[in-house]
């Protein structure tokens, strides 16, 4: 392999070095998270991004009327940067909307989270004011937990044991 480009600066490029995927976490961590969750609205937040795939900010962004009527798919809405307003609007990693699949066993949460909500545009999990909980309280109390579990990781880990490996 060629640790330099023989043709100079910008003409050929060299592939990237592949990284290696994080794994997932296995049943018996998975186990050790959910049993080890103090946090009632944590623990719900944990079991959405467990069966959806979504991004913890995605789930602490939610909003009822994300949540199709018919309880088949949560809707993600992502704004594109607005200079003027930048503040508005939610934006999604990828900067796309996208629809994810209602999984089965949270259709019951939802209705009921439905139901009870005075406003489309109630947060599905506010803060104790009602606003959004920022991501400093879902990362503090991830790590908390994990450290309860007794599952290693961190912020300095080859393997870190965060949210996005549910």
């Amino acid at each position: 392999t060629l640790s330099s480009n023989p043709f100079g600066k910008g003409v050929l490029k060299l592939p990237r070095e592949e990284k290696p995927k994080p794994k997932g976490y296995t049943q018996v961590e998975l186990d050790l998270i959910f049993s080890n969750i103090l946090n009632l609205a944590l623990w719900h937040i944990a079991n959405v991004g467990l069966h959806t795939g979504m991004r913890s900010n995605e789930i602490r962004s939610m909003r009822v009327s994300w949540i199709s009527d018919d309880l088949t798919e949560i809707f993600i809405p992502s704004a594109k940067p607005n200079k003027r307003a930048p503040t508005t609007g939610f934006r999604t990693k990828g900067r796309e909307a996208r629809a994810v699949p209602m999984p089965p066993g949270l259709v019951g949460f939802f209705r009921e989270i439905k139901m009870r909500a005075k406003s489309p545009n109630d947060f599905v999990f506010p803060g104790p004011t009602g606003i959004i909980r920022n991501a400093n309280w879902l990362e503090t109390n991830w790590h908390r937990m994990r450290k309860r579990a007794g599952i290693a990781g961190g912020w300095g880990a080859a393997e870190r044991a965060n949210f996005h490996r549910l």
